[in-house]
């Protein structure tokens, strides 16, 4: 005679990763057959036919309470490739805009540090702080409530709705509703992710502009008409860019500008010219030790309340 135990099991695990209880799966077990539905468990109809129904309700619930504890020791692994796919998705509408144009490079810079964080969770959804945002995409906090908000306005991003107006929210990057899903792809390289942050691209030194010329011509050489067509970047504006990472060793080529190999370097070099080398690690021992006077006197206040 077949065991159906197996099956039963795997059933009754599926339900408690769906949320049910004990009970709940107890009842899925002892569902009776119908004309339109098959019972939940062939093996309870037949140990209620031949040993009667304590025997199968224990069966039943003894089947109910494994799964549940299943579940509890072994927590349910979640496929993330969905997730990573459809963010490569709305990253490549994001590259075949002319961000010039659109909504200007900060905001596409802004973009790109929310793309980075939702490929670190492995989900469209995450939950980011104003401080973390300008960590990542090295921009100073004014800047990176702007480009957040504006990104939100134009429908790449969603706010959750039950989070206060403050500094950290839960968003959810989105199509928006007036991009075209079936347009150009065309993904910006991995490196654009490593030097997102860098020194180099402060206002006193590249600022957003150089962050995004520099992003679209890392992973091929661009023409400059062609790279002023993508960026939406006026071809005057985009000259004397050029000309200056050219000076600065950033980027070669004559018909073609592309950016050189060891892009990580010329950064540096480039930032130690401008003074702005070491500005985020300095920001981030300012913001350290801002948070650690905050939080001392916090424990001061409280002694002093608990003296009185």
């Amino acid at each position: 005679m077949t065991d159906y135990s197996r099956g039963d099991m795997s059933y009754a695990v599926r339900l408690a990763n769906r949320g049910y209880d004990v009970d709940m799966i107890f009842r899925a077990l002892a569902t009776k057959p119908s004309g339109r539905r098959d019972p939940g468990s062939l093996k309870y109809q037949r140990l209620m036919d031949t040993k009667g129904r304590d025997v199968a309700d224990a069966y039943a619930r003894q089947t109910a309470e494994k799964a549940i504890a299943f579940i509890a020791n072994s927590p349910r692994i979640i496929d993330r490739t969905d997730a990573l796919v459809r963010i490569t998705e709305i990253k490549a509408l994001a590259d075949a805009l002319p961000w010039g144009l659109y909504a200007g490079p900060g905001a596409r810079r802004a973009l790109e540090a929310a793309f980075s964080i939702a490929e670190r969770v492995g989900g469209l959804a995450f939950g980011l702080s104003l401080r973390e945002w300008s960590e990542t995409c090295g921009q100073d906090l004014r800047m990176t409530r702007t480009n957040r908000d504006l990104l939100v306005r134009l429908g790449w991003l969603l706010r959750n709705p039950d989070d206060r107006l403050g500094r950290t929210a839960r968003f959810r990057l989105r199509t928006p509703p007036h991009i075209h899903s079936h347009g150009r792809y065309e993904c910006a390289s991995y490196g654009a992710h490593a030097w997102l942050a860098h020194d180099a691209f402060r206002e006193e030194g590249l600022g957003n502009l150089g962050w995004y010329v520099l992003s679209l011509t890392d992973s091929r050489p661009l023409a400059l008409h062609e790279l002023s067509i993508r960026s939406g970047v006026d071809l005057a504006e985009l000259e004397d860019l050029i000309g200056i990472m050219t000076h600065a060793d950033l980027v070669v080529g004559d018909d073609q500008v592309g950016a050189v190999p060891d892009l990580t370097l010329a950064l540096d070099h480039f930032a130690q010219g401008r003074g702005t080398l070491g500005r985020g690690e300095a920001d981030r021992a300012q913001y350290q030790r801002d948070r650690e006077a905050f939080r001392a006197r916090g424990v001061n206040v409280r002694t002093l309340q608990e003296a009185r």
